[in-house]
């Protein structure tokens, strides 16, 4: 009877126990479980993490390669930026120096104006007469010679021999300007001067035209300056019967070939009188009122294409 008591014990107490077994069992399938998904989820997040990191990767190799090239832009910009900083500053330089050019070639040409302005140069009858028509109290007066005339440099020394004194003769409209002009002089006992009246002067006559044929010919005098047309007979009378010639030794020829009846004046200011007669020797440049005139008019050009 203990026995079957014990026995019957023993099998509640197995019974009890596979029950406790049973349900410890089910309950780690159950935690099994629910790890199982725990993992799987963890596996999916990994997954779309790596899917991520993957995008994200290829997202920088891009930014990477944007940059790169990027860096590669502004390196060829700060090349072009140095090579045009470069350029400025030569440029700035040439600025400056041209503008110390212009600078000084502007004051020459003040200076001179100033001087064309005063009659530097001119005589003291040629100064009074000037400054008396400017403020009124002559008319009809219309300058130098030297000062209605424009000469190409390289017949300036020319013209100026050729022209000789008479840069300095005043052209006026009238024979009755030049009267009362002479008689203002004489009442300041300013000198004498040499007055050109417009309507009384008449034109050369050259009759040796012949020599425009002859070797070292040049051109004739009033033909090789440029003035208004209104001055035609002044200045064909001045200069219509001077010849310009090449030099010495074609003007030599000519004056024999001419038998010495007109004036030959070559390009470097030598001079061959009518009548056989010579004056030459060494003429400094730049020294005259013409001379002048047109270094004045040479210098705006200059100052303009600064």
């Amino acid at each position: 009877q203990e026995r079957e008591r014990l026995e019957t014990a023993s099998a509640g107490e197995a019974k009890e126990l596979l029950s406790a077994l049973a349900a410890a069992a089910q309950e780690l399938y159950d935690r099994e479980e629910k790890l199982s998904q725990e993992l799987q989820e963890q596996e999916d997040k990994a997954s779309q993490a790596q899917e991520a990191l993957d995008g994200t990767k290829k997202e920088l190799d891009k930014v990477t390669e944007d940059r790169d090239a990027a860096r590669n832009v502004i390196s060829g910009y700060q090349m072009r930026l140095q090579s045009r900083q470069r350029k400025l500053d030569q440029v700035l330089e040439k600025h400056r120096r041209l503008q110390m050019d212009e600078n000084n070639l502007n004051s020459r040409i003040k200076m001179l104006a100033e001087m064309e302005k005063m009659y530097e140069g001119y005589s003291k009858a040629v100064k009074l007469v000037m400054n008396e028509a400017e403020r009124g109290g002559l008319r009809g007066i219309r300058g130098p010679v030297a000062g209605l005339i424009h000469v190409p440099d390289q017949y300036a020394v020319a013209i100026e021999i050729a022209l000789g004194g008479a840069m300095q003769n005043l052209v006026v409209e009238r024979d009755e300007d030049g009267k009362n002009a002479i008689n203002y002089l004489k009442r300041r006992d300013g000198g004498r001067a040499t007055f050109l009246p417009m309507n009384t002067v008449r034109p050369s006559d050259f009759r040796d035209k012949g020599v425009e044929r002859e070797d070292g010919f040049v051109v004739m005098g009033d033909e090789l300056i440029s003035f208004d047309r209104e001055y035609a007979n002044i200045f064909s009378n001045l200069l219509g019967r001077v010849v310009i010639a090449q030099d010495m030794d074609k003007a030599l020829a000519m004056a024999r070939k001419f038998g010495h009846r007109f004036r030959i004046v070559t390009l470097d200011g030598q001079v061959l009188n009518a009548g056989g007669s010579m004056t030459g020797g060494y003429v400094g440049k730049n020294a005259s009122i013409l001379s002048r005139r047109s270094e004045i008019e040479r210098l705006q050009k200059e100052a303009k294409e600064l």
